[in-house]
């Protein structure tokens, strides 16, 4: 009796198959979603400087890998300034506002 042979990671279908071609999606919708965690459990400036944090990686991600899998919407050079500023405002608004009285 022969054993089937086994399939690389990445040939894999199925979750596991999917975390590991779209690692740098998982982990930037994953920080996106701990930041909406924290905004409901009423901790909104932490939440959203996750937000931010993890958009703003999405974008690097973008940037640095040669196939980002589905981080990449459109072309490189208009994903990466959106992903970068978009994260960067986020953060910079979370911290701008002043904690209610």
């Amino acid at each position: 009796m022969t054993t089937p042979e086994r399939l690389p990671l990445r040939q894999r279908t199925g979750l596991l198959g999917l975390v590991t071609r779209q690692w740098p999606w998982v982990l930037t919708v994953g920080l996106v979603a701990v930041g909406l965690v924290l905004v409901v459990l009423r901790l909104w400036r932490p939440g959203c400087v996750v937000v931010g944090v993890g958009t703003a990686l999405g974008g690097l991600l973008r940037w640095r890998l040669p196939d980002p899998g589905i981080l990449a919407v459109r072309r490189r050079r208009w994903d990466v300034p959106f992903y970068l500023l978009l994260g960067a405002g986020i953060v910079v608004f979370a911290l701008w506002v002043p904690n209610p009285v």
